[in-house]
């Protein structure tokens, strides 16, 4: 007979085993879904720890499970709707009597279960298991692809690859007290310089992701540790390069500054290209390790019998001086226009040469442009706007175009009228005010004539007030039609007879055009100002200000300029220049002039 006693100290003691059991359990953190990849959509399930002993098991109607042993439900969602891609929804279920949960994937119809790849992920110590399913014509859609960029080409179009760096579970460096990742930013501005390329009659862009993913050549690179896969979507980015026969590869990327002192300080853009100085070791290595999968990347026109090693390696290093020059025009190219982005400054030196693995692209000039230093407040906050986006792409683009310009046979690639709904760059809509020491939101709105809600809507700084000294902060202005029109060229034509006639000067006109010289050719098309902006120069000249008096005000303790503006509903400016003081600073009893209507 066994003892109540033994009994009632034994409880307890199961009843701890069984808890400490519990808390070594595996638990399932979330069921993530990528639809937006070209090729197949990916279901990533994400563990505590690895699951080793998963079973994958194919069920009718249109469904596939996986189900994990010794894995509790934890917080993860009951339910997902997707309704995209290759996938309807999907549901976790937890079988609480077999210690185990199941992963169950609903497939869009006409997709064969027997086709969906599944595999376990090594990343940052969890446990992940990753199941891909090939997208509804997504290998023909790839094949259509290239088809339309190699018949573009022969149609004379110059083909652009664009890279937005990371993708997926990679998103670069992050900005999370603004809420900012890499990943995100490069993508849009990414689009946006796609957008404007596709816009003209003779580039075509393409992105090496246009989605939250990362891009590879097949499922099968979805396999071993994240530090792999990591790899093999660099590659794959070359790889898409060369089979869209691009003719350059720009890659877009965030900067990234440690150290809280340090972060203030390291702002602005810097390019980065493969070149012999900085990387002669590199390109020693790539000359020692040529192959003939080499030799057919440079899309030369070799016999299809394999190429005498020497022989090939005297090829490519030919091959490859000649791309380094281009790359070294391309930069210039890149860097003069990034260097007219207001509110962008460069890093010193702004070109710098390295051997990315991301610039091995050999047949092509390849530029990675640090667009700006995520940790930097004021480079952040920039980013953090769809205006500062659009004047970066806007700029990539500029020098793009005016690099095929150079390259070109008469051919002009950079005066493309845009439409305005389309593309709206709104880097015309602002001034900037740099900040100097002892000025507040309050004192620059009445500067400039305009109010505090504005300059924090328009510099996302929510309801602060507090500005930096150096900070640029952007000021509204009226806008003043920023359009261009083409003009062709007449005989007897002269830059000084055609400023007068469309309100501009010769400097403009010669900045607009990149001209160099002031002769002109009839039949020449040059930009002009629109006549709206040429028309409002000459036909509404600003009105003077309306006639008024001024009176004396005696300072009273606790007066400012700012306050005695706003009682008077003049600016801060105005009374400096009536009382002809220079300081912020007025003492109890003195006098002011100030204006009476």
């Amino acid at each position: 007979m066994v003892c109540p006693k033994l009994i009632r100290l034994a409880i307890p003691l199961i009843l701890f085993g069984l808890q400490l059991d519990f808390s070594h359990a595996n638990v399932l953190h979330s069921v993530d879904v990528v639809t937006d990849h070209p090729a197949f959509s990916i279901i990533l399930i994400k563990t505590k720890s690895a699951v080793s002993d998963y079973r994958f098991i194919p069920m009718d109607g249109g469904k596939v499970c996986v189900d994990m042993p010794d894995v509790s439900r934890g917080d993860a969602p009951r339910e997902k709707d997707i309704g995209k891609g290759a996938i309807q929804r999907v549901r976790v279920e937890e079988n609480r009597e077999k210690h185990s949960t199941q992963v169950i994937v609903h497939l869009q119809p006409g997709v064969p279960t027997g086709e969906v790849v599944h595999r376990p992920l090594c990343w940052n110590g969890s446990g992940q298991i990753i199941l891909l399913v090939d997208q509804p014509q997504g290998v023909l859609y790839a094949a259509a692809m290239e088809d339309e960029a190699k018949r573009l080409r022969a149609e004379g179009k110059r083909i652009v690859i664009i890279d937005p760096g990371h993708g997926w579970l990679d998103p670069g460096c992050q900005n999370s007290a603004m809420g900012l990742d890499e990943k995100t930013i490069v993508l849009d501005i990414g689009r946006k310089l796609t957008e404007l390329i596709n816009q003209t009659g003779n580039m075509k862009a393409y992105l090496t992701r246009d989605g939250d993913y990362l891009p590879v050549m097949t499922k099968d690179d979805y396999s071993g540790s994240w530090k792999d896969l990591k790899s093999k979507s660099l590659s794959a980015r070359l790889e898409f390069a060369r089979r869209m026969h691009g003719e350059v590869f720009v890659s877009l990327h965030l900067n990234w500054c440690p150290g809280t002192k340090r972060r203030a300080e390291a702002r602005g853009f810097e390019i980065f290209c493969l070149g012999r100085d900085g990387s002669q070791s590199e390109y020693d290595k790539q000359i020692e390790d040529v192959d003939n999968s080499d030799l057919a990347a440079l899309d030369l026109d070799l016999p299809d019998s394999q190429v005498d090693a020497e022989v090939g390696k005297l090829l490519f290093a030919m091959q490859r001086d000649i791309t380094m020059e281009e790359t070294a025009l391309f930069v210039e190219y890149l860097k003069t226009e990034l260097l007219g982005v207001r509110g962008l400054v460069p890093r010193e030196p702004p070109i710098k040469t390295r051997g990315f693995r991301v610039l091995r692209t050999l047949a092509m000039p390849s530029a990675l442009v640090e667009l700006a230093f995520l940790s930097n407040p004021q480079d952040a906050r920039n980013l953090k706007t769809t205006e500062f986006r659009w004047k970066l792409a806007r700029s990539l683009y500029e020098g793009i175009a005016s690099f095929f310009q150079d390259r070109s046979n008469g051919d002009v690639y950079k005066n493309v009228e845009f439409e305005p709904q389309k593309v709206a760059v709104p880097n015309e809509e602002y001034d900037i005010h740099v900040v100097k020491k002892g000025e507040s939101l309050f004192t620059i709105a009445e500067e400039y004539g305009t109010n505090v809600t504005t300059l924090q809507k328009i510099n996302s700084k929510g309801r602060g007030t507090s500005v930096l000294s150096g900070e640029e902060i952007k000021i509204p202005k009226v806008k003043s039609a920023p359009l261009t029109e083409s003009y062709t060229v007449r005989s007897g034509d002269t830059l000084f007879e055609i400023s007068r006639r469309h309100g501009t000067s010769i400097n403009e006109l010669m900045k607009m055009n990149r001209l160099k010289g002031g002769r002109l050719q009839p039949g020449q098309k040059i930009q002009v100002p629109g006549r709206a902006t040429a028309q409002s120069s000459q036909a509404n000249p600003p009105s003077p200000p309306s006639p008024s008096r001024t009176a004396k005000y005696r300072i009273q303790r606790g007066d400012s300029l700012h306050t005695i503006a706003q009682r008077y509903e003049t600016t801060v400016s105005r009374l400096k220049v009536l009382n002809g003081i220079r300081s912020d600073s007025i003492k109890p009893g003195q006098q002011l002039l100030v204006p009476v209507q």
